[in-house]
């Protein structure tokens, strides 16, 4: 049984008369194949689709015609298709034959363009995939044959056929397998291979246009026959270099001037090396991800990224990216259209009033995304207009949303932007990640840091879509922006977890220290249920940024990650948080490397309902700030909001040295070094000790680290309640 189902879109595209050439005139071969495998463990990530104002009207048509597939499975093809449609222009109908069909054990799809075409006018030395070549000729080139054709493994158990990148730790989403292979039908294929021992390139002696724009390291075209003899060894020796690099200006543009990075592992991997990006460079949760080769469960990749889209441009599609701005990975959730057109003004020295406010509504649901599964990692502004007297710093704010109003109560992230100088979009890089529990406001707010200094937030040409709102009188005055959107941007990023079961351990690390020493982490986590249990190890490094990967536990077994942050390919001090959907119990070693072995301390994996928040007052004592041990207190806040702590250090004698407070990120780990020096004065007290007030926030650790400086060896001085 086969049946079709298109999906009618209104386009708008130039067609260049001088690529017009007759069917006759044009020769056609069979297009390469690719495929996306299975990669075997779980990567639980959402990148939904951007929703951002498109560089041109970017539509497509296609039609489908299934072979096979279920009910569900054509809808989650079908939604794959719709995404593909925003993204790409073209003129002609763009056909495709699907089959649900049995594939080799570990392939989860196959695809490639029906046939690659060469002889246009344009470029008569280079083959064309068929949809592209439809485009550059305007017309149908293949008079009413499949453009791409594309297989997907009806013998694979695993999927999961929704479209709302909830997909489960141990499913892999089909959305995500069919957006990836349409990509390759599209023009995401090269023709490079290598054959016992030669590499060659080409059909007939001449090269598919993906062939046009690899690189080695040191920016010699693959295709360069001076350099590499087609075929020859040495074509296969740089092939599988791990030095393969795209050339293409746009793309390369959008990657920050720096040239991508294709997937050319050291054994030539049929079906997957060349004609991906490189796997280690872009990992699943990186925004170009969806096109490396092979996918875990538990992801769901429903954007083509970035790159991949520009590498479109440098091959002659037309798409929604714009390639030579600004990189689009730096806020990816937007209501603007991209189009600096004038600038809201509340005139000079408003910028010090917190009265005056120009702010955007972000909805979750607008972006794909559910309420305690997104983070905030940075911020972004317009800054493309130039004004006599600029550049003015504004600040801005974060606020969770409150019934419709911004609720300023709790401040979830700030920074400081530039306006009216043209240098370009400012932007904000949050010092931690900050989970979002629900819809937000960003918001440019008058502060008493700026009294005096001009207050603008530039807005775009389009008309308001209901998120832009401005007041000269506090948060009860907002109202709708009279016309555009502010340029207020956000960076969003999925929230990966192996369960809803979570424990932290308050501190890790792979770094040098004082005196010499050098710290690392152990991490231990025993499964005591009587089924295998798949955890996800997560690092957050202070300072921002995160790296995680998936284990799996044995029943009744225990594994131990050595040296967990450089086992998670990170560095420096941060956080660790585990995941599951059962119990563990959980700790940690960290511990000093010296020539005479190790020195370390125990540091425990809590639960939410074994941390503390806002009233609690815990103590640390047994510290010492002498010539033989020095002090540190660390704080890590595993909860949704940032938190504020004040401290208070006392003698033996139970006299205070000082009070000071302290502010720890959602999410994020802050350690004070030696406070009874550094803050008190003092390096001569023994048995002194801390008492910590939650002032706000929730899902407080604290805890005492007492080290000795000989040795380096630290003790845990956890901390306690008062009864």
């Amino acid at each position: 049984m086969s049946c079709k189902k298109s999906l009618l879109i209104i386009f708008a595209v130039l067609i260049s008369v001088a690529d017009l050439a007759g069917s006759a005139d044009l020769q056609q071969r069979p297009g390469p194949t690719l495929v996306i495998r299975s990669k075997g463990v779980s990567e639980v990530v959402f990148m939904p689709p951007r929703v951002r104002g498109a560089k041109v009207a970017a539509t497509a048509n296609f039609e489908v015609t299934y072979n096979g597939f279920s009910a569900e499975a054509q809808s989650a093809f079908q939604a794959a298709v719709d995404i593909w449609s925003q993204h790409i222009s073209s003129p002609v109908l763009i056909r495709v034959q699907a089959d649900w069909t049995p594939l080799d054990e570990d392939v989860l799809g196959a695809a490639g363009a029906r046939a690659v075409w060469r002889g246009l006018s344009s470029d008569p030395e280079t083959w064309y995939p068929d949809a592209l070549v439809d485009v550059l000729a305007g017309y149908d080139v293949g008079e009413g044959e499949f453009d791409i054709v594309a297989s997907f493994n009806s013998d694979y158990e695993d999927w999961y056929f929704g479209t709302d990148g909830n997909t489960p730790w141990n499913r892999t989403d089909l959305l995500t397998v069919v957006l990836h292979e349409l990509c390759h039908g599209l023009g995401f294929v090269g023709s490079a291979s290598v054959d016992e021992g030669l590499g060659s390139w080409g059909t007939e002696g001449f090269p598919i246009i993906f062939d046009r724009f690899t690189e080695d390291g040191s920016q010699t075209a693959i295709i360069d026959t001076d350099v590499y003899p087609n075929p020859s060894e040495a074509l296969a020796s740089v092939l599988q270099s791990r030095s393969v690099y795209w050339g293409g200006a746009n793309a390369v543009a959008v990657n920050d001037g720096t040239r991508p990075r294709l997937y050319a592992p050291s054994q030539w991997e049929e079906g997957s090396s060349y004609s991906h990006l490189d796997e280690s460079t872009y990992p699943a949760s990186n925004p170009n991800s969806l096109m490396t080769p092979s996918l875990g469960t538990g992801s769901a990749i429903h954007d083509p990224g970035p790159i991949a889209l520009c590498i479109f441009e440098d091959l002659g599609w037309s798409t929604s990216e714009t390639c030579g701005g600004e990189p689009v990975g730096s806020c990816n959730v937007l209501y603007d259209n991209g189009e600096s057109a004038g600038a809201a003004w509340f005139g000079g020295g408003h910028a010090g009033d917190p009265n005056f406010m120009m702010a955007v509504h972000f909805r979750l649901a607008d972006f794909g995304y559910q309420p305690g599964q997104v983070e905030m990692t940075g911020l972004c502004a317009g800054n493309d207009l130039s004004f006599q007297g600029g550049p003015w710093t504004n600040r801005i704010f974060v606020y969770a949303d409150a019934s419709g109003q911004p609720d300023d109560s709790v401040i979830l992230g700030q920074g400081d932007i530039s306006t009216g100088d043209g240098a370009g979009m400012a932007t904000v890089t949050l010092t931690a990640p900050v989970r979002l529990n629900g819809d937000f406001w960003v918001v440019n707010r008058g502060d008493a840091a700026y009294t005096g200094v001009d207050f603008n937030m530039e807005m775009d040409s389009g008309p308001n879509v209901g998120r832009s709102f401005e007041s000269g009188t506090g948060i009860a005055g907002l109202t709708l922006a009279e016309s555009g959107n502010y340029i207020l941007r956000a960076n969003l990023q999925p929230v990966s977890g192996g369960g809803d079961i979570s424990y932290w351990v308050a501190a890790a690390a792979h770094v040098s220290g004082a005196g010499g020493s050098r710290w690392r982490t152990d991490l231990g986590a025993f499964n005591p249920s009587a089924s295998l249990v798949n955890a996800l190890f997560r690092y957050r490094r202070t300072g921002g940024g995160f790296v995680s990967k998936t284990v799996s536990i044995p029943a009744k077994s225990q594994v131990i990650l050595d040296d967990i942050v450089g086992f998670l390919g990170s560095s420096g001090t941060g956080s660790l948080e585990v995941s599951s959907d059962e119990i563990l119990l959980v700790g940690s070693r960290t511990y000093n490397q010296t020539s005479n072995g190790t020195y370390g301390q125990f540091l425990d994996g809590y639960r939410s309902s074994e941390v503390f928040s806002a009233g609690d007052t815990v103590w640390l004592t047994m510290l010492e700030e002498t010539a033989a041990f020095r002090t540190n207190i660390g704080f890590t806040n595993s909860g949704s909001t940032n938190a504020l702590l004040q401290v208070t250090l006392f003698n033996s004698s139970g006299v205070q040295l000082t009070i000071f407070t302290v502010s720890v990120p959602a999410g994020s780990n802050v350690q004070e070094n030696q406070p009874f020096l550094n803050r008190a004065g003092t390096n001569t007290v023994r048995a002194a000790t801390a008492s910590v007030e939650i002032m706000s926030g929730a899902g407080v650790i604290v805890y005492g680290s007492v080290v000795d400086n000989i040795t380096g060896d630290p003790t845990t001085i956890p901390a306690k309640e008062t009864p």
